[in-house]
């Protein structure tokens, strides 16, 4: 199953994602012209105040490099426990 635009603009209900330990990350890639991938966003699950799951970006892939997002931190805790 695949959706239309980002990571920030999707919200996945509760009967698709029983919990958020269900999911630790998301990586979005993008496919190139030439066929290939590039890895542009990592993102981490947050519940918003309706109760859906909502992938929220930690890391950002552009051609300068990486920029952290509002994920970073819970990104951090998940490697690190």
């Amino acid at each position: 199953m695949t959706y239309g635009g980002t990571l920030r603009d999707r919200a996945i209900s509760r009967r698709m994602v029983r919990s958020r330990s269900d999911v630790d990350v998301v990586l979005h890639l993008e496919r190139q012209s030439d066929g290939t991938r590039r890895l542009t966003q990592v993102a981490v699950p947050a519940r918003d105040p309706a109760g859906l799951v909502t992938m929220l970006p930690a890391v950002e892939f552009e051609a300068g490099g990486a920029r952290p997002g509002p994920g970073a931190d819970r990104l951090a805790a998940r490697l690190e426990g």
